[in-house]
């Protein structure tokens, strides 16, 4: 084949050309469809969790999109709670409602906007209520009688329903609790919060975003509510917003100036570097053109596939143009080589296919097939990346091995000398002296090697996995600044959800009673949010804390239904006293919490789900539950603890055989973090088993086979240990350098082994076959591994951190592959051919030079010099 496209490169260069830039033409028509949306949801593992967490949004409603604003104080009074700074948040409020996609809004000022539409009249002991009323028309005095009542009721010295005010009679609020409100002030207020003189430094504001709508909506809709927001002028408080659609807007604005950044930083450095290679510029227009070609084929392929880019496919530029201008650096020194030998344009072409292209193809295969391990990983975007850098690796190659050569041949065949000097290159006999080197302080570099190996292996488990925005994203952002600060003053910032979905008929006593230990449990877990008490209001809730809300209010549905004040069934109830009670729970449209303006019926499909096609009567017409968690989101850090604590809290539903799942937001993130270990364990072993029979397909020799995994595995350890020296954590691009470790690492080992091979055929002695191969390819590497390690450090520049770690990583490896290749490699190899020789299984030395009559005599008569220096002709090679 490869020479075939040898001689296509002669007869057809301009088709070729022509071909490469209708089908350019073709992609770039596309681009304008690329897409880029990030957000943590897209990483979760397709699993059983994973189902059953869209089961819980598909029985009991879509959860809404949640932006944060969060509040801090700018009064003298140090706090959010003044009649102003309430008022002002209300305004916020309704500039947020006002914006399209906008459900509704949740914190402390809706709340108080609830409670100023009421005045009591202690002379008639009658409630007035004024309908028009709001929060920002509400007198000072009138705030204040509220936020004086709210704090009555914390201490103990107003009743919880404010019957007394209201002359004894019915509750203005329904049945809360000093519990209900001291919850309500801790969750929405800083930690600093002092309920004797209500002051507080910051609140939060949520806000609801309709959860029906497309992401890219929401992510417009989180955009609009900043914009609408910053717009308002406040006195008494400042506000900054958070959220993840708000982040996933930040990332979509701020992405393409990034990857313009990336891609100009890598176009500069390689050209620098390309043009101090070669002194010529159509050595560096070219090979970046071909590449620029490349990166359009590739994202111009993969929106055709209707791939959503994310924010780790900024990182296929620098990987296809690290790999590619390898592959462009190799095919222009082996022209130069072959040109130098005297040879013509056409045939320096047709050689430099056929030679370099072969060692190109192996190099591809085994990276490809390291990228490709990447499909064994549950994540999608992971999967995704994998092939699109296999398929960006392949279309550089195939370029570079056709594209580029036509317009190389075009470019000199009318040319009297195409190279004009044929001074050989001083890297190629600095590299050739160097072996002289290796040969005398190998015994040093492998005690160095094997230090290095060991200290990084007892490093190794030290690192830690990471996933979630925050350590993806810069922290300057004001998005992500916020979601710290809230974490970190307020208990709410730190809030996520964990459901226990059941499967099975919920109306049966037992369900009830396993239902109700499983939250008790649950109240004992150290994830779980508890109040400053210590207590565990609020951390769990089910259809049984809706059934306690209601004894409460209403004392004969003990008795109709047979259950106890503790909502929960009695020694007389039966399973179709609790159908009744569900039934009527139903039908009730009762408003049960005046805050939130939520019906009986409506909290009561917040948790059972009914199958309507069952009557009332029968069994399994509420076919599923959920209980719900409140969790801390830092927890993650906790996965083992987290699920050991959840495995003993729902023993009580296994004892009752009753079906279920646990999942939500923190278990899936634990189980995320879970997938990435395993992920990055099953793509390096993949790649590296992939490597090996690949290998062995073509060299038909264990032995050899393996020495070229030599470079690529001291390569992991060390990469992994520079992890833990410059604490990178695992995350979803790090987690992919090992096994890239063995898709771009091992290509470098290819060259060697591959001009070794060829130069065995020259040189009789393996060791002057060494040289010459480290004075040619071993040049070559240099070149190309510095224009690879620039490519990926471009990426330190990017003010993305998950990027900046990959670059750094990235960069780390190549520079350890290059190391490892041309100075730890040729020990073994070398080694190897001796022991063959010695034992007459090598093969027949044949001088090209002499047999071709090119003019070789320079390099040959280097090395000559450089081996007589150490050994006459007389004496036996030594390993």
């Amino acid at each position: 084949m490869l020479k075939w496209l040898g001689g296509n490169v002669e007869k057809r260069p301009g088709t070729i050309i022509i071909l490469v830039i209708l089908v350019t033409a073709g992609f770039l028509s596309v681009l304008p469809g690329l897409a880029f949306e990030t957000e943590l949801s897209q990483f979760m593992p397709d699993s059983p969790t994973a189902r059953a967490n869209e089961k819980v949004i598909d029985y009991f409603g879509e959860e809404p999109y949640l932006q944060l604003v969060y509040v801090t104080e700018d009064n003298e009074n140090n706090s959010v709670l003044t009649p102003q700074a309430l008022r002002e948040q209300y305004n916020l409020t309704v500039v947020a409602r006002d914006i399209d996609g906008v459900l509704e809004t949740q914190s402390l000022a809706d709340i108080f906007n609830i409670l100023v539409k009421y005045e009591i009249n202690y002379n008639s002991k009658k409630v007035q209520y004024n309908e028009n009323i709001t929060l920002a028309e509400a007198s000072n005095g009138r705030i204040m009688f509220w936020m004086t009542m709210l704090q009555g009721v914390m201490n103990g010295s107003v009743d919880a329903n404010f019957t007394e005010e209201f002359g004894g009679g019915n509750s203005l609020i329904g049945s809360v609790s000093p519990e209900d409100v001291s919850l309500l002030f801790e969750l929405f207020l800083s930690k600093d919060f002092n309920n004797e003189t209500m002051t507080a430094s910051s609140t939060f504001i949520i806000i609801k975003i309709d959860g029906t709508i497309t992401r890219t909506e929401a992510r417009t809709a989180a955009g609009s509510i900043k914009e609408a927001i910053h717009d308002v002028y406040f006195f008494e408080i400042e506000e900054k917003q958070t959220g993840e659609n708000l982040i996933a807007y930040e990332v979509e604005q701020n992405l393409p100036r990034n990857a313009a950044v990336l891609a100009v930083g890598i176009t500069v450095l390689t050209t620098l570097i390309l043009y101090s290679s070669f002194k010529k510029f159509s050595y560096v227009i070219m090979p970046m053109l071909t590449l620029l070609i490349a990166i359009i084929w590739t994202f111009g392929a993969m929106v055709l596939f209707g791939k959503t880019f994310t924010i780790i496919d900024m990182a296929v530029i620098p990987l296809v143009v690290g790999l590619g201008v390898d592959y462009s650096v190799h095919v222009s020194r082996r022209y130069n080589e072959e040109l130098r030998n005297g040879r013509s344009v056409i045939d320096s072409l047709k050689i430099t296919i056929e030679k370099v292209g072969m060692a190109l193809l192996l190099a591809l295969a085994t990276t490809v097939v390291a990228f490709l391990s990447n499909l064994s990983s549950t994540l999608p975007p992971i999967r995704e990346f994998g092939v699109m850098c296999g398929l960006g690796i392949f279309f550089a190659f195939f370029l570079t091995i056709t594209f580029y050569p036509s317009v190389r041949f075009i470019l000199d065949r009318k040319k009297s000398d195409p190279l004009k000097s044929r001074k050989v290159p001083w890297v190629n006999h600095a590299m050739a002296r160097m072996y002289n080197g290796i040969r005398k302080a190998k015994v040093a570099i492998i005690a160095v090697v094997i230090l290095g190996s060991i200290l990084s292996v007892v490093a190794i488990p030290s690192i830690s996995t990471e996933f979630n925005m925050e350590t993806f994203l810069p922290s300057d952002w004001e998005s992500i600044k916020t979601e710290k600060e809230l974490r970190s003053e307020l208990s709410a910032g730190s809030y996520t959800q964990v459901y226990i979905l059941i499967e099975d008929d919920m109306a049966t006593t037992d369900a009830l009673h396993a239902i109700s230990r499983t939250m008790e449990n649950a109240g004992d877990d150290s994830f779980v949010i508890n109040t400053g008490s210590g207590a565990s209001v609020g951390a769990a809730q089910s259809v049984i804390t809706l059934i306690q809300r209601m004894v409460l209010t209403n004392s004969t549905i003990m008795d109709t239904y047979n259950f106890d004040g503790n909502g929960l069934p009695n020694a007389q109830c039966q399973d179709s006293d609790v159908r009744a009670l569900f039934q009527y729970m139903v039908q009730n449209t009762t408003v049960t919490d005046p805050l939130a303006g939520t019906t009986v019926q409506e909290y009561f499909h917040t948790f059972v789900h009914e199958d309507e096609d069952i009557p009332y009567s029968e069994p399994g017409r509420f076919d599923a539950g959920v209980i719900r968690i409140t969790a801390s989101s830092q927890a993650v850090k906790e996965g083992e603890s987290v699920k050991n604590q959840l495995k003993e809290d729902v023993k009580p539903l296994e004892e009752q055989d009753i079906e279920f799942r646990t999942t939500g937001n923190l278990v899936m993130v634990i189980q995320t973090m879970e997938a990435l270990q395993m992920s990055q364990i099953t793509s390096t072993a993949l790649s590296v088993l992939f490597a090996f029979i690949t290998l062995l397909i073509l060299y038909r020799s264990p032995i050899l086979s393996g020495i070229a995994l030599i470079p690529i595995s001291f390569t992991i350890i060390w990469v992994l240990g520079t992890m833990v020296l410059l604490d990178i954590e695992l995350n979803i691009l790090t987690i992919m350098v090992t096994a890239l470790t063995v898709g771009l690492g091992i290509d470098y080992a290819i060259h060697v082994i591959e001009r070794f091979r060829e130069e065995t055929k020259r040189y009789p002695r393996p060791h002057d076959a060494m040289k010459s191969t480290l004075s040619n390819t071993g040049g070559a590497l240099i070149i190309s591994a510095v224009t690879t390690i620039a490519g990926f450090g471009v990426l330190l520049i990017a003010d993305i951190p998950l990027l900046q770690d990959f670059g750094a990583i990235t960069a780390s490896m190549m520079i350890f592959s290059l190391i490892f290749a041309v100075v730890v490699l040729p020990i073994p190899l070398a080694g190897w051919a001796v022991i063959k020789r010695k034992k007459g299984m090598g093969p027949k030395s044949t001088n090209l030079s002499t047999a071709t009559g090119g003019p070789e005599k320079h390099l040959d008569q280097d090395v000559k010099k450089i081996s007589d220096s150490e050994a006459g002709p007389d004496q036996p090679e030594r390993l």
